[in-house]
């Protein structure tokens, strides 16, 4: 009923606005939770917390590569979420997952120096076996 799990997951993030200040950036995200599990006949709901690490990639701006910065090449965030497995051993699952990011990303861009930190939700859809 309690667990942990570990993901690595492919993300794009982005700052948009005017043409200058505009970026995409590529991360791996890798989650560490702890999982619990409340099972019932035919539908298992769970629910899970733990913290991430994100690994950029690249970053791109305007089609080119953005210019080197002082901004962190790794990330770190919360992350909390909950679902439900549908079926017993092989299972469809669905989940909804927030990711609170607690590393200032350093994006100052042409316009503002605010601070800028990731804030994403997912829906994540899966099958375990």
């Amino acid at each position: 009923m309690l667990g942990f799990g570990v993901d690595a997951l492919y993300a794009q993030r982005g700052v948009t606005g005017s043409a200058p200040d505009e970026r995409k950036l590529d991360y791996v995200d890798v989650p560490v939770v702890l999982r619990a599990l409340f099972p019932t006949p035919g539908i298992a709901p769970f629910a899970y917390a733990g913290p991430q690490v994100s690994f950029e990639l690249r970053c791109r701006t305007g089609g080119s590569t953005c210019p080197e910065t002082d901004r962190p090449s790794t990330s770190y965030a919360a992350v909390i979420g909950g679902g439900a497995r549908l079926g017993a051993t092989s299972a469809l699952t669905v989940e909804g997952r927030y990711v609170y990011g607690l590393t200032d990303l350093k994006l100052s861009t042409v316009t503002s120096s605010d601070s800028y930190k990731t804030r994403s939700f997912l829906i994540l859809v899966g099958w375990t076996f």
